[in-house]
């Protein structure tokens, strides 16, 4: 995850200690930085390793940072990755002004006393610490950089009027905004779901854009807080505590989601169900909220334990009662995870509320799953099909508007085992990762039908996979085992980046 260090004046603030000085060198291997001495700005430090998703998805946010409080702000980019061929490789293949760095130690992050991600740390200009920023930073950044900038110049005044200008012929009227997208652009940037969440809006005349964005992260907080397993008082968690015994009733968002999940096992045979939660517990390959790990893996389950975790598996046995809107697993020992399918439904949820509220240009992200809607300015939406064997990379660019962009791959959450990368996307049918498929990315009319779709081209793969989505009246881009690429008709790449 992404780690956080701002350093400027905040008088306002106590001090904490004193912040070490660290000398690190710059990734491209030009010098060195000393971080203490980039006092007098704000610099935001940024821990990040190559292959963590969220961090290099919050590197347009750091760049449209720079340029908002050019001259007031400084941003160390510092690489955590044990070697710093992968982080060069992502850097190289973004246009990007921040200032990278190389700490394959961890020397930085020790010194400022930081045990686990994300965490910011805010220092003063004589080098004190006076604010620690815990949990999830991202909605919080832009004001944190605000408030450690301090009060900025106002500029001067306009010189008084003088003798009329001489009349120029009427120009034509500019009605599109400029090339790099609709004018007055608000962006937030939370977490949920074990993800990054990212709201883009461009401005609806007589609507709070910055409140609107703020209401859809709040929105995603209250779901995650419906349906993460991590969390022992959710509602699936419940669920999966009453396994074998009475139903649980539960709120609509939470029932509704499940019936739609139960379907979609009807529809694709078993490929996609929500009951192979057993099965994470000898596949730990999710890590709870706040650590700093790609996967907690670290040995292959036998086939005997796979067997036995997977005699508790089964959609068959989620039993739904609609009058009362309650949920039983039949089995002791069942659990559900959401895991694949709760990011689409947020999403979708938050395209729902931003529809209602008069907006019509936006895009919403959660993790791999996003939608986008109407136009950014003068130009469509343009989305990136991530390069499955090339960190940082893409492949071709994919047009969406007024629709849903999903994408599973094994290079998310993975590890590397006697040479076998095993990654989280399980096949039910034998217990094991999936074997088909380096990524498959869906275009659909909603998020929730493109991540289940995803998931279900993932594991098919193939023309068989492609033809399951196509059948749905979706179109999907599927990356095979081999690298060979499979495109519907009509979803062809562009090339060039997003």
């Amino acid at each position: 995850m992404l780690l956080l260090l701002l350093l400027a004046a905040s008088p306002a603030l106590a001090a904490d200690r004193s912040a070490p000085p660290i000398e690190l060198p710059r990734l491209d291997g030009s010098g060195t930085v000393r971080l203490a001495e980039s006092l007098g700005k704000v610099v935001v430090v940024d821990f990040w390793a190559s292959w963590c998703v969220p961090c290099k998805e919050s590197m347009p946010e750091h760049q449209r940072l720079l340029a908002e409080y050019a001259g007031d702000l400084e941003i160390l980019a510092i690489s955590v990755d044990e070697t710093p061929e992968p982080a060069r490789s992502f850097v190289a293949s973004r246009a990007l002004s921040l200032t990278f760095l190389h700490d394959p130690k961890g020397k930085s992050p020790a010194a400022y006393g930081v045990s686990e991600m994300p965490y910011a740390v805010v220092v003063d200009r004589l080098g004190n610490i006076v604010e620690r920023i815990d949990g999830e930073p991202y909605p919080r950044l832009r004001d944190a950089v605000k408030r450690a900038v301090g009060p900025r110049p106002t500029p001067p005044p306009a010189p008084a009027p003088g003798p009329a200008p001489t009349p120029t012929p009427p120009q034509p009227t500019q009605t599109s905004p400029p090339p790099g997208g609709c004018p007055g652009l608000t962006t937030r940037v939370g977490g949920g779901m074990g993800s990054r969440v990212t709201v883009v809006l461009c401005p609806t005349r007589g609507v709070d854009s910055d409140a609107e964005a703020d209401a859809a992260l709040a929105e995603v907080a209250r779901l995650n807080d419906l349906w993460s397993t991590w969390l022992p008082d959710s509602e699936i968690s419940r669920i999966n505590s009453a396994a074998g015994g009475l139903p649980m009733m539960v709120t609509d968002a939470t029932y509704d989601l499940i019936r739609r999940a139960r379907q979609a096992s009807v529809d694709t045979h078993g490929i996609f169900d929500i009951s192979f939660a057993p099965l994470t517990e000898i596949w730990q390959f999710d890590t709870p909220p706040g650590q700093h790990q790609q996967t907690r893996l670290k040995r292959v389950p036998t086939p005997t334990e796979v067997r036995a975790h997977l005699a508790r598996v089964g959609y068959q046995g989620i039993e739904l009662d609609d009058a009362k809107h309650s949920v039983r697993l039949k089995r002791k020992g069942m659990a559900i995870n959401l895991g694949g399918i709760g990011k689409g439904a947020a999403v979708d949820a938050i395209v729902a509320r931003l529809r209602g509220k008069g907006f019509t240009d936006f895009m919403v992200q959660a993790g791999g799953d996003l939608y986008c809607a109407g136009q950014n300015g003068s130009r469509p939406w343009r989305v990136g099909i991530a390069d499955p064997r090339h960190h940082g990379e893409i492949f071709a660019t994919v047009e969406v508007r007024d629709a849903a962009f999903s994408t599973s791959g094994d290079y998310e959450r993975f590890a590397i085992i006697d040479g076998k990368r095993y990654h989280h996307i399980l096949d039910l049918r034998t217990g094991f990762p999936a074997e088909k498929s380096q990524s498959a990315t869906v275009l659909a009319a909603t998020a929730t039908d493109a991540e289940v779709l995803t998931k279900t081209a993932f594991i098919i793969g193939g023309t068989e996979g492609l033809r399951a989505v196509e059948q749905a009246g979706a179109k999907a881009v599927i990356v095979e085992s081999d690298g060979h690429i499979l495109w519907s008709d009509g979803l062809r790449p562009s090339g060039g980046e997003p």
